[in-house]
């Protein structure tokens, strides 16, 4: 019931923000990406990639998003099996707020669909919040990204 209320509040107190026909519920700005280790940092940010949460007009589904604007590209589809827990902040650490999910994903840019697992931190830091993303496509390739949530988020 914890775990239900938490994803509630995420999804309730999250800016809105109109994007197209989506409502952007939070944007997670790449500033460094890996690829199995990889650096693959420049393809991404000269790009100006994100990832977002999003819903659709009369839908409270939660879709999960990977864009490239600048190439006009993106992975998009349905986060479900979304599990959460929050690390209290201490002396030496900042709170985070955890997400793991299951992403069912089309590409824009090619016919391939799949499904992954997502590993979010959200890192509520004093000049803003950080957030650590790692994903393990079906391939098992896995995929490392940090940066910025774009706007300011309290779930507490």
């Amino acid at each position: 019931m914890k775990k239900l209320l938490i994803v509630i509040l995420f999804i309730c107190l999250l800016s809105s923000v109109s994007f197209g026909q989506q409502t952007i519920l939070a944007k997670f700005i790449v500033e460094d990406a890996r690829k199995n280790g990889q650096d693959i940092t420049p393809a991404y940010t000269s790009q100006n990639a994100y990832f977002i949460f999003y819903t659709l007009p009369n839908d409270t589904t939660l879709h999960f998003s990977g864009v490239m604007p600048i190439a006009k590209t993106e992975s998009f589809g349905i986060a479900y099996n979304m599990q959460t827990f929050i690390t209290p902040k201490t002396s030496t650490e900042y709170e985070t707020d955890h997400f793991t999910f299951d992403w069912s994903y089309a590409n824009s840019y090619d016919t391939h669909k799949g499904t992954a697992r997502i590993k979010l931190l959200k890192i509520g830091k004093p000049n803003g919040v950080a957030f650590e993303l790692t994903m393990i496509t079906e391939s098992l390739d896995v995929f490392e990204y940090k940066g910025y949530m774009e706007g300011t988020l309290y779930l507490h």
